[in-house]
């Protein structure tokens, strides 16, 4: 796998739009082998911080 430069911002993005909709993001780490990262959001979030119904999220993106 080739090492690609970034900046930085994916993963701080990420974990503010898993968190704005009531999610959980962690990773999972092993030396040599890398790192996985996984994350949770309510099948039905319409308590997010927003009050956006799942329906009306998904048409945004």
């Amino acid at each position: 796998m080739a090492s690609k430069p970034g900046n930085g911002l994916g993963l701080a993005l990420t974990k503010r739009i898993v968190e704005l909709h009531g999610g959980k993001i962690w990773f999972k780490s092993k030396i040599g082998k890398g790192s996985t990262f996984v994350f949770t959001i309510p099948k039905d979030f319409t308590s997010n911080k927003f009050g956006m119904s799942t329906e009306y999220f998904l048409k945004l993106l």
